[in-house]
């Protein structure tokens, strides 16, 4: 940390202007890879130095098999003046051959592998109705194997059983040759083949394909009897029954949801029809109101026109409070507490403000009532209009999948004619 504060502070002596960025840990960081990279840089000259230049008589050889490689070699000689020569050098470092008796052994390794690996699942070379396993190479011997089948409708030089072998078996001779080096050796297997053992499935399914041997029957038929039993096909509606214990299990659900997001829905809904009433109720009792009629008359006013006119043609949540809340003055409750309930049913803040504005009334008198009744409709029609724009935006943006349909249709009809001329 102090390396760094000293640097900084030898930089900013000379006016070299600092970057921002460049602070003491930062600049610690840096002295610290730097450092770091020094490090290496010797370290791998003091190898190139004493280890690099190791003085070598010999390359040791790839076995036969890995393949040839490249050494690069720095030779260096006196010349007849007696000063020193270099000169790099790129030396081809081939495999080790295999002498004869290493051919000879390893060839006769792999046939005796051979002999295990090739009968695969089979148990025995008289006895074959499995699949052989015939490999090309052996793992660990630099071998190259091919093979040979006398009867490739029998079985092939995969290995492979095939459908034309009688069922009392028929003997095939697999010949492999095997390459090492320059030196090629032939074996021959003497194997017994029979057909292959079907699995239950197979075997059902080569019968179904035995009573079908014609494609141009009406039906398709399907055996009645297997292995001396009777055969009993029956079509399989598991997947159909799956599907009727899902829905039932899932119509549930989704009749639930289906009724939250429903409510939720009509809850929305009212909550902005309830909004579009409140500048015409509240101007409806500011009219009232000014005209000299109490606040209790003038309630009961608003709430008997809406039950003549309105009701009959449509329900409103806000009008239908404001009736019930005639109804409990008449049943006897005082109007203090009808106004706050009703501020605490209709829920929304406009007609919590309401609320208050008629509990106000009823302690403080009509005083300067008029005035806040009148500013609260002025707020209330700037909601309303403000709520209308929303709408519209609302619509705007239902419409835009629409008009992209119709856009679709535009280019299909005008696409599609070109498309055909061109085609003709």
């Amino acid at each position: 940390m102090r390396v760094s504060r000293w640097i900084l502070g030898q930089l900013r002596k000379t006016g070299w202007a600092v970057p921002e960025w460049l602070d003491e840990k930062v600049l610690q960081r840096i002295l610290l890879a730097f450092g770091c990279s020094i490090v290496l840089a010797a370290a791998a000259g003091i190898y190139i130095l004493f280890m690099g230049r190791e003085e070598v008589t010999r390359i040791q050889r790839p076995v036969y098999g890995e393949g040839s490689f490249q050494e690069s070699l720095e030779m260096e000689w006196t010349d007849e003046n007696g000063s020193r020569e270099t000169k790099e050098m790129i030396v081809d470092v081939k495999e080790k051959a295999l002498t004869e008796e290493e051919e000879v052994k390893v060839l006769q390794e792999v046939k005796t592998q051979l002999e295990k690996v090739m009968l695969g699942e089979n148990t025995s070379i008289d006895m074959v109705n499995q699949p052989l396993n015939l490999p090309e190479k052996l793992e660990a011997y630099p071998v190259t194997i091919s093979w040979i089948s006398s009867d490739p409708s029998c079985v092939d030089w995969e290995g492979q059983l095939k459908q034309e072998i009688p069922p009392q078996g028929k003997q095939v001779c697999l010949e492999a040759t095997l390459s090492v080096q320059d030196r090629e050796e032939t074996c021959r297997w003497y194997v017994t083949v029979f057909p292959p053992e079907l699995s239950e499935e197979e075997q059902l399914q080569k019968l179904v394909e035995q009573e079908n041997n014609s494609d141009t029957e009406e039906w398709y038929y399907l055996p009645a009897v297997w292995n001396g039993s009777r055969l009993t096909w029956k079509k399989n509606n598991n997947e159909t029954i799956l599907g009727v214990v899902f829905l039932a299990l899932v119509f549930p659900v989704l009749l639930v949801m289906r009724e939250r997001q429903s409510a939720a829905d009509k809850k929305k809904k009212e909550r902005q029809q309830m909004l579009q009433d409140y500048p015409e109720i509240l101007s409806k009792l500011t009219l009232l109101l000014g005209a000299g009629i109490n606040l209790r008359k003038a309630i009961w006013r608003i709430g008997n026109d809406y039950e003549k006119y309105v009701k009959p043609k449509e329900v409103r949540k806000a009008y239908e409070i404001l009736v019930e809340a005639c109804h409990e003055m008449d049943r006897g409750l005082g109007e203090r507490e009808v106004y706050a309930r009703m501020g605490e049913k209709m829920g929304l803040l406009p007609y919590r403000t309401l609320s208050a504005l008629l509990i106000q009334h009823l302690q403080k008198g009509s005083r300067g009532m008029e005035h806040l009744l009148e500013e609260e409709a002025a707020k209330a029609q700037e909601m309303r209009q403000q709520q209308a724009r929303v709408l519209g935006e609302q619509a705007s943006t239902r419409l835009l999948f629409p008009m992209i349909l119709m856009l679709v249709v535009v280019f299909v009809l005008m696409l599609v004619p070109a498309w055909i001329s061109f085609s003709g």
